[in-house]
This record gives structure tokens, sequence and C-alpha cells, in this order.
């Protein structure tokens, strides 16, 4: 919710490239979480302080993206809708795949490379696309 707050209030033209930054932010801390998450497990409270960060991180994406799709879309409910069902369906997916496949079976430090490296790939698929429009 805070990510969220803190980038719907944000009004500046410059909402792709911080969207990038944000995007390589979370790159960033999927690859920090599991030497970090070892340092901090002996203190359940420095363990808890990586769900906010990955709370501020996730929700300040999504209004950025949806801002940027606004822009490409005529009616708002359809961009609210598209991005409420993609958000549920990724966060389902996710949380299967995470939880039932990639942990059991690489550990954390694999799955940790593994949804760094996805990030990755979108982060490269978003600059392209971000390239191609301003070329165009």
């Amino acid at each position: 919710a805070l990510g969220g707050w803190l980038m719907g209030r944000r009004r500046t033209g410059r909402d792709r490239s911080v969207l990038l930054l944000i995007g390589a932010a979370q790159v960033v801390f999927a690859l920090s979480l599991p030497p970090g998450l070892e340092l901090l497990s002996f203190s359940p409270y420095l363990f808890m302080a990586f769900s906010p960060v990955a709370g501020l991180l996730t929700g300040a994406f999504f209004p950025l993206a949806a801002r940027i799709s606004l822009g490409q879309l005529p009616e708002a409910g359809t961009v609210a809708g598209l991005f409420d069902g993609a958000d549920h369906l990724g966060g389902l997916a996710g949380a299967a795949c995470t939880g039932l496949i990639f942990m059991p079976a690489l550990g954390m430090m694999h799955t940790a490379l593994l949804v760094a490296l996805l990030e990755c790939a979108g982060l490269m698929g978003l600059a392209l696309a971000f390239w191609g429009r301003r070329s165009s």
C-alpha cells in the first residue's frame, strides 16, 4: 500500500524511467534475499524487515504501469480490469510455482536467481517497448 500511495502521488513525466528503476531494484532485492535472510535469521524482527521492502517495490510498480497504460487504452475501467486480473493471475501462478515447484526443487538461492532472471527478462521487454515507442 505504501508503494502504491507514493507512486500515486508522484506526478512527473518520467514514469517509464522510474518503472525501469523500480524493476531493477526488484532484481537487486531478489538477489539479496538469500544471503540477507541467512544473515538476519537470528532475529525474527530483522527477518521481517524484508516483507515491507518487497511490498513497497511491488506496490510502487503497479500504479506506474497502470498510468503508462492509460496513455495507450482509452478506458480507465479497461486498464483497471486488465491490471487487476493480471495481478491476481500472476500472484496465483507465482505462489504456486514458487511454493510447490521452485523452492522444493531448487532451494532458496536458485529460486531467487530464477526470479531475478525472470525480472530481468521482463525489464528487457519493457525497455525495448519503451525504446521502440520513442523511435517511432
